[in-house]
């Protein structure tokens, strides 16, 4: 075995819900925040009272005995979660045993972390390459991500930016102050050990009938566990009696109304902790994935389809709280603005439709009165058959126009005498 003593990156990977339960596991045991690089690794985590025991995906195990950690074969996996545990534990200083190639990947990987080393003393080569990426590290500013060449137009890439660079920002924003809104509410609120408060509360309520009834079982206690063979049998009846009247006095000293609503309240701390302590895990996988895609946007890649059809899954498989902050905004605000569009246009299309027509009722209008002044001008005397031919004919002209035709079929039904304007 290798071995950490108390005194490198993973690639970032999805969690199910399974692991998330064994990280919250984990978090439990330690009271403190468990990488989400750490949680994407875990397979399994077994808890005994003298160790913690972790698989992890693709093989590999790291025991936790309290003072020292221990790998089962030193492969770089078991090392980086091993690193990742030993600043769980607050580990300031590690002792490194095993083989020198162990001990150089360990070295290099608390190294990274920030743990002082003992137990070994890396090669020349070793302290060039640690310097090496510290120079490279400190070259990029904090927050900033690192350009590379690439064959990308700059058009594409400042497009993905310029649709998703602002949102997936305010999205990472919105996260890290929920973390920190979390982790100062954490901060406010004490484990309580609900057992311990029980009997506290009970003794102090209980008075001398608490006193008694603890004090009864405890003789009868102490005389079953020294009755011979002949007057056990009895000795254990008069414990179980005297167990069974102190857990009823126990319960009536809870059962207190200020008793009880210090439980009570006691309860709801410990739930409202653990909620806080699960929800800090999910908040920094989002900060994660977002600074993954700002990466990849500045490498030149347009997540456009990958973030569509997250939206477009949305019922079957519900948005991740990061995704509802950066992705939802975005295309909520298209689906808006499509609304829009296609309201404008069916009010420009009723705007004209209504002028339409009130330029309609405007010619008709105008013809009627036409069809007026020639009807008058029919009945004047003194009109040959040729005058009054031709006035009839207009008349009909301009009555089929008020009626709501069109100036062909009006001229149509002009020139038949016999054809009378259709109604309107």
């Amino acid at each position: 075995m290798h071995g950490i003593r108390g005194g490198g990156l993973y690639a970032f990977e999805g969690l199910d819900r399974r692991q998330v339960y064994k990280a919250r596991l984990l978090q439990q045991q330690y009271q403190q925040e468990i990488q989400a690089t750490l949680a994407a690794r875990l397979a399994y985590v077994d808890r005994q009272p003298d160790r913690i025991a972790i698989t992890l995906k693709g093989g590999g195990h790291v025991v936790d005995h309290g003072d020292r950690l221990l790998t089962q074969s030193g492969r770089d996996p078991e090392i980086l979660a091993a690193v990742a545990l030993a600043r769980l534990k607050n580990w300031k200083n590690i002792n490194l045993t095993g083989t020198d190639d162990f001990k150089a990947r360990a070295w290099l990987e608390a190294a990274r972390a920030g743990l002082q080393v003992t137990g070994y003393v890396p090669s020349p080569a070793l302290r060039a390459q640690l310097e090496k990426e510290r120079k490279t590290m400190l070259g990029t500013p904090a927050g900033g991500m690192s350009l590379t060449p690439d064959a990308t137009p700059d058009h594409q890439r400042n497009a993905a930016a310029r649709r998703w660079g602002d949102a997936l920002e305010r999205a990472r924003q919105a996260l890290l102050n929920e973390h920190r809104a979390a982790q100062a509410r954490l901060a406010e609120l004490r484990d309580i050990d609900i057992t311990k408060l029980e009997k506290d509360l009970a003794a102090e309520h209980g008075g001398a009938e608490y006193r008694a009834a603890r004090q009864a079982f405890r003789e009868a206690d102490a005389k079953a566990k020294a009755a011979g063979l002949l007057t056990r049998k009895r000795a254990e009846a008069q414990r179980e009696k005297a167990w069974q009247g102190f857990l009823a006095v126990h319960a009536k000293a809870l059962a207190v109304p200020a008793v009880a609503q210090r439980l009570a309240d006691a309860q709801r701390q410990n739930r409202e902790r653990e909620q806080l302590m699960a929800s800090l895990l999910p908040i920094k996988i989002g900060v994660g994935e977002i600074e993954q895609w700002q990466r990849e946007i500045q490498k030149g890649r347009n997540p456009e389809a990958e973030f569509a059809q997250v939206w477009q899954r949305r019922k079957l498989k519900p948005l991740q709280r990061w995704q509802e902050l950066a992705i939802a905004p975005v295309f909520e605000a298209d689906a808006a603005g499509e609304r829009a569009r296609l309201q404008a246009e069916a009010d420009a299309a009723e705007t004209l439709k209504v002028q339409a027509r009130q330029a309609q009722a405007q010619r008709e209008i105008v013809a009627q009165q036409k069809a007026d002044e020639l009807l008058d001008l029919m009945n004047k005397p003194g009109l040959s058959a040729a005058q009054e031919d031709a006035l009839q004919e207009q008349h009909r002209f301009y009555t089929a126009l008020a009626a709501g035709l069109d100036e062909a079929e009006a001229r149509e039904r002009a020139a038949n005498p016999n054809h009378a304007p259709r109604p309107r």
